[in-house]
């Protein structure tokens, strides 16, 4: 009677330990929250884009440059390599941001960059895989 009470006893404790090692070494859910930062040529940071691929989808950009006043414009890259202007915002001494609820395109995103209103890139941004 009491080595079938030990060997229950152990048969619990090792499915107890195997599920809770499962749980352990479980890979986390994917989160609909991405976020990259903005690089220079030079790859000097120059801001931060935060993509939510949620219910209701919305995209946000902060900058800062360090100098410059003027418009920007906010593009972003689909997993093809098309790039769609989602929006522009004004830049003052080199600091600004700009948000959208719901960017144009449709699926999910691979980066984005911030142009000038002539077309020179100022920084690009890589969202993880």
């Amino acid at each position: 009677m009491l080595a079938a009470a030990a060997t229950a006893v152990a048969v619990i404790a090792a499915g107890l330990g195997g599920w809770g090692l499962h749980a352990a070494t479980s890979s986390p859910a994917a989160t609909p929250l991405s976020s990259a930062a903005l690089l220079t040529a030079s790859h000097q940071t120059a801001g931060q884009v935060y993509f939510y691929d949620g219910s209701s989808r919305w995209l946000y950009m902060s900058v800062d440059i360090g100098s410059g006043d003027g418009t920007v414009i906010c593009q972003v890259e689909g997993p093809d390599g098309h790039l769609t202007t989602v929006g522009s915002f004004q830049l003052s001494g080199g600091y600004g941001y700009w948000g959208s609820p719901d960017p144009v395109t449709n699926g999910p995103l691979t980066g984005a960059r911030l142009v000038t209103t002539t077309g020179t890139v100022l920084a690009t941004a890589t969202f993880p895989a």
